[in-house]
């Protein structure tokens, strides 16, 4: 078996000998210098890092694998089912036959989140282990707030992970998966301890002033002090346990030591998260990024003609009148003839997919879905890799003030506050009559036919009703309108439409951040997404529907024996254990712990 550790070489930095620095961070929650199997030879040792070089070099490597960089990686990641999921752009080929749809579950392609994390382990843990040792305990934080977060991305996709067997880098299986309650207190007990040793920080000493600075990545390519970075690091922490609490906001009675996820979110508001004016917490893309590339999904849309645009998100931003569908998305790149010989022009139309379509190979695709909307020449090439958004942190506040928390400010300021800064960050035009927009209920909007779904290679996906469900008919400002009876409500019902609002506009701004996306689709029902095509879901393992939806990856296993006996024996027990629907087992409709079950929004 491949052992699980493999630790990646450190990139080499010039810094500072270390000599005689004391920490003064004994009066912290600090790292305990954990136990380490060294994957060579079996033995042991108390830490695995002997100089800061070593250290820095892997906590930057770590950076460029939490989301990854490399286009191949980044695919396996995000783009080949988890982007579909999300709503936002699915794959217009079955790759050789091996997708179907983007419901037909393929092992090889669904372990990205999982092989992300074992490739961060190796150079995140043993950074967070010799923090004391070294006297960079401040780097040690920047670790852990990454293995969180890769933690977290994992948890969100399959469920339970084998986070202690991570935490000690235990290099050969039996892997053991712990429970997802387990897993989320831990995540907020290291980024609250992360936090914790980042605020103690005091400047000065120049050998870790210089380490900071040269293990941070984070900050769009923008040069800071290592103050500045340390700041901003903390607000990514933060911002961080604001996402955990929210995506578990309604499981009942969880605590962690005996806070609730309330508490602990007005508590990381109070010490600080990203607000407007703030950096994206991002790597730069771009030559001048650390890949010396185009994004990545620019690429695998526009160079490997491996993504094409979703009809829910092409819907929505029709529907909201955003700005983004004619800026960054182009028409039919070729000759489109339809099923029933209707001819489309190049450049006739935004045309886009429903989840579920069924896929042709390459060849035969290229008459078809392969021709379909991808980014306009170079537009979104250079976008940021980003790993928690502005927007996202304001929108997190506006949902939890939504909800009666202290997010220091009122759910409408955050609302407006995200839209704005999603704007000007993006330099789209328009805002003033953006927030006018009365929407798609409002009885004086005329020629509303242009604003269903259509799809223009097989007609029999088209969605013609539009007094349906799944279609957005709200205003973008905040509250309703009278000449837009959908807005029309109060009560729980009022609450319920301003979420819709907020996780809509949030969904729309953080494009293409997909695990962020779906996870909210999943706990909030939010936002609508447009259904399946006919027949989809007999691709599919036979556990969802149109009204259940996909709500986890099924686990992968790469084919290796002992890994389908740790996920039978501790995996799938652990998933069970915490699920609140009907369904068990290892299944797409299996919904995880924090996806309750029959539970409103609001009670």
């Amino acid at each position: 078996m491949k052992n699980i550790i493999n630790k990646l070489a450190g990139i080499a930095l010039s810094l500072l000998v270390m000599a005689g620095m004391s920490s003064c961070y004994d009066t912290v929650l600090e790292f305990d210098d954990t136990t380490v199997i060294n994957s060579e030879d079996g033995s042991v040792s108390s830490d695995s890092l002997s100089t800061i070089e070593e250290a820095t070099g892997m906590i930057r490597n770590v950076q460029t694998q939490v989301i990854s960089g490399p286009v191949h990686a980044y695919q396996n990641q995000e783009t080949e089912y988890l982007i579909d999921f999300a709503g936002y752009m699915s794959n217009p080929h079955n790759f050789d036959g091996r997708l179907k749809s983007s419901f037909c579950f393929y092992d090889d392609f669904a372990n990205g989140q999982m092989a992300q994390l074992q490739n961060l382990a190796p150079n995140c843990v043993p950074v967070m282990n010799s923090g004391k040792k070294l006297g960079i305990e401040p780097i040690s934080a920047l670790a852990s707030i990454l293995f969180s977060y890769s933690i977290y991305q994992c948890a969100v996709t399959y469920g339970p992970v084998p986070y202690d067997d991570f935490r000690a880098l235990k290099s050969e299986r039996p892997l053991t998966y712990n429970e997802q309650s387990y897993v989320f207190e831990q995540l907020f007990i290291e980024l609250i301890r992360a936090d914790s040793i980042l605020a103690a920080y005091q400047p000065g000493n120049q050998v870790l002033d210089n380490a900071i600075v040269q293990s941070n990545a984070l900050t769009e390519g923008v040069e800071v002090s290592a103050q500045e970075a340390v700041n901003h690091w903390r607000k990514f922490a933060n911002s961080m346990i604001l996402r955990l609490a929210m995506t578990c906001v309604k499981v009942d009675g969880f605590t962690v030591n005996g806070k609730t996820v309330q508490t602990l979110a007005e508590e990381a508001v109070a010490r600080g998260v990203l607000e407007a004016g703030d950096r994206q917490v991002a790597l730069m893309s771009g030559t001048s990024g650390l890949f010396g590339a185009l994004h990545p999904l620019y690429i695998v849309a526009n160079q490997w003609v491996d993504a094409r645009l979703h009809g829910t998100f092409h819907n929505i931003l029709l529907r909201t009148n955003h700005p983004a569908l004619e800026t960054w998305f182009a028409k039919n790149s070729g000759q489109l003839t339809s099923k029933f010989n209707v001819v489309y022009p190049s450049g006739s139309e935004i045309m886009s997919m429903r989840s579920g379509t069924y896929l042709e190979s390459s060849g035969n695709a290229a008459y078809n879905y392969i021709l379909y909307s991808k980014f306009n020449d170079l537009v979104f090439s250079a976008h940021s890799l980003c790993l928690f958004m502005v927007e996202e942190a304001l929108f997190l506040r506006a949902e939890g003030a939504l909800r009666g928390w202290n997010m220091g400010g009122d759910a409408q300021t955050f609302y407006e506050e995200g839209i704005r800064v999603s704007f000007e960050k993006n330099t789209f035009n328009g805002l003033d009559s953006y927030m006018s927009w009365r929407g798609l209920g409002d009885n004086t909007v005329s020629e509303k036919d242009k604003y269903l779904y259509v799809d223009y290679y097989d007609p029999d996906n088209n969605l013609y009703d539009e007094s349906s469900d799944y279609y957005y008919k709200l205003n973008n400002a905040w509250g309703g309108i009278d000449t837009n009876p959908v807005t029309s409500v109060s009560g729980n019902e009022w609450y319920e439409q301003q979420l819709e609002k907020i996780i809509t506009q949030k969904w729309i701004a953080i494009f293409p951040m997909s695990v962020v996306a779906w996870t909210d689709i999943r706990r909030t029902g939010y936002p609508r997404l447009l259904p399946a095509v006919y027949g989809a879901y007999a691709e599919a393992d036979g556990s969802i529907s149109d009204e259940l939806t996909v709500r986890r990856m099924p686990f992968t296993t790469g084919g290796i024996a002992e890994a389908t006996t740790d996920i039978n024996t501790t995996g799938i027990p652990a998933l069970d254990s915490e699920s609140t629907g009907d369904l068990k087992g290892d299944m797409q409709g299996t919904r995880l712990w924090w996806d309750v079950a029959d539970k409103s929004n609001f009670k």
